[in-house]
């Protein structure tokens, strides 16, 4: 079921740019529970949001969940070029200046992605 929704919420975004929100909860266990949410104008200039994803990782660090947001983005046949802007928290891993999720994922597309 998930996969038949996320297939259909792709093909809703199409070739649009989207922003990235993103949050984390570690759970008792040590493992972050991470939702990837996409923000998004219609054809219609509707702003749309649609969760795409809920996904664990064992690896709290920077590096270890940007590659689970950029795997789990690619699997669902979404460019992370078509990032305009990506949305954390205020957690040093996910909007580190330097280190931060915000600044890998920057580095990765060679380009500046604004973080709110």
């Amino acid at each position: 079921m998930s996969s038949i929704v996320k297939k259909a919420i792709v093909q809703e975004v199409g070739d649009a740019w989207f922003t990235l929100k993103v949050d984390g909860t570690r759970d008792p266990t040590g493992v972050e529970n991470i939702s990837i949410v996409l923000r998004f104008c219609e054809d219609t200039k509707v702003v749309t949001e649609r969760l795409i994803a809920l996904e664990t990782s064992s690896s709290c660090d920077a590096q270890a969940l940007t590659k689970v947001l950029c795997s789990d983005l690619d699997a669902a046949g979404l460019a992370t070029a078509k990032i305009l802007s990506q949305v954390y928290d205020g957690v040093a891993v996910m909007s580190g200046k330097h280190g931060g999720v915000q600044r890998l994922l920057q580095e990765r597309e060679g380009r500046e992605i604004p973080y709110v």
